[in-house]
């Protein structure tokens, strides 16, 4: 058990807020928040602008969780392929291998393909985290159809402005947020990603895809440009404590950011003092002020590397949200194949290096997926002095049927990576 907190104010359930400036506070409702498009949390009120937390949903009147002894289990690689009308694609989640008791017993990613609606297809790749990440992560890929069939049908009924698609997506993923919320399992200090990938359409001219990114899975475009070059496009941004308006968020609501000093007795030091000293102390992450929590959970607690998830419940009121980014985009014919991973690819290779090893799987998608599980795999045991790995979890959409080629622009045919953002 992880004790109690000291007595705090009680605060409305269904609303967070803070001052920023000298504007004065005002509470607004969660729904009423809504992307800037510089990806921006400030909300929209009549008067005043202020933070507020979608993620706070509703307070439990529980303890923190009793940890338990985890059983020992066998988990085989995911594997998930398929066709449509306009491509094909695969997905592979590999576990890792983490030598700690938290998350050692079984694959946390868990990945989801399938049709939705009448003309759509839905991806997604959830990264668990926590005694129960896996858990989590099961749930969200079993209940991701239901929570997003009201987008794809109105996407394929009447399209959707930017404003309500990004309404209902926040929607979505803040309803399977409070679901997770409710289940028997950890979800206080266990949580998941969610990166969702919405193709609609079946024809040429018609098809959209829709991102929604809870976190640091990542979704990269690669399209054929000028002169046949190879480019890549990143339709999502990783939500990590360290990103300015991340980090603003949380520490305008009471929560700080920094990384684990373990030198001496553990501390948190700030990104800035972590950036002087010359010294790794890994990635920053969200904890609580010290003396938020009854010994030993007093400081250094908890320590969640990325800004917002699904689940972490304890850091609903830090401004950890289950809000997404998200980005609405045309597929165009130069658009070649889409790749959605976990972080467990991005920590080691980079967007570039991913299209390229696409690129060698000569349009074979299940090939692809394995060998950007091969090449991941391969990094980690490189970089890592010890006995670590994170799992690994991709999917390689193609965007043109099997034999059809995106048309060429004048010049050079000669292959290439760039980047675009």
């Amino acid at each position: 058990n992880f004790g109690s907190r000291p007595a705090q104010p009680t605060e409305t359930p269904s609303l967070a807020r803070c001052r920023l400036g000298s504007q004065q506070s005002v509470s607004v409702p969660a729904r009423q928040l809504r992307r800037r498009r510089q990806m921006s949390m400030k909300a929209e009120t009549d008067d005043d602008g202020e933070w507020i937390n979608a993620g706070l949903l509703k307070r439990k009147g529980r303890r923190a969780p009793v940890k338990k002894v985890l059983e020992p289990i066998v988990d085989v690689p995911s594997v998930s392929v398929g066709e449509r009308a306009w491509g094909r694609f695969a997905g592979v989640s590999v576990m890792g291998y983490k030598g700690t008791t938290v998350a050692r017993t079984s694959n946390q990613d868990s990945i989801f393909a399938g049709e939705i609606g009448e003309r759509s297809s839905l991806f997604a790749v959830f990264d668990g985290h926590g005694e129960a990440g896996h858990e989590v992560s099961r749930f969200l890929a079993k209940h991701v159809t239901e929570a997003f069939l009201p987008i794809a049908t109105a996407m394929e009924t009447r399209g959707l402005e930017e404003e309500v698609l990004d309404s209902m997506m926040q929607e979505a993923m803040e309803g399977l947020h409070a679901r997770v919320c409710e289940q028997p399992f950890d979800s206080m200090l266990s949580g998941s990603t969610a990166m969702v990938v919405l193709v609609t359409g079946q024809g040429e001219e018609d098809r959209k895809l829709v991102v929604g990114n809870v976190g640091d899975c990542r979704c990269v475009l690669a399209w054929q440009g000028w002169g046949g070059k190879l480019t890549t496009s990143q339709l999502s941004v990783d939500q990590t404590p360290d990103r300015s308006d991340e980090r603003q968020r949380i520490e305008e609501l009471g929560g700080v950011v920094g990384m684990i000093d373990m030198s001496d007795s553990p501390s948190v030091v700030s990104i800035e003092e972590a950036s002087a000293s010359g010294e790794a102390f890994g990635p920053a992450r969200v904890y609580f002020p010290e003396g938020s929590w009854d010994p030993p959970h007093d400081r250094c607690f908890p320590g969640l590397a990325m800004s917002r998830s699904l689940g972490d419940s304890i850091l609903d009121e830090l401004g950890v949200l289950p809000v997404p980014e998200v980005t609405l985009r045309d597929v165009k014919d130069k658009d070649l194949f889409v790749v959605i991973a976990s972080d467990g690819v991005w920590q080691v290779m980079s967007n570039e290096e991913v299209a390229r090893t696409v690129e060698g799987s000569e349009g074979e998608a299940r090939r692809a997926c394995e060998a950007i599980y091969a090449e991941a795999a391969s990094r980690w045991e490189k970089e890592e002095t010890g006995p670590y790995r994170d799992d690994i979890s991709s999917f390689v959409i193609y965007l043109q049927r099997q034999g059809s080629q995106a048309p060429q622009d004048p010049g050079s045919s000669r292959a290439a990576i760039g980047s675009a953002r």
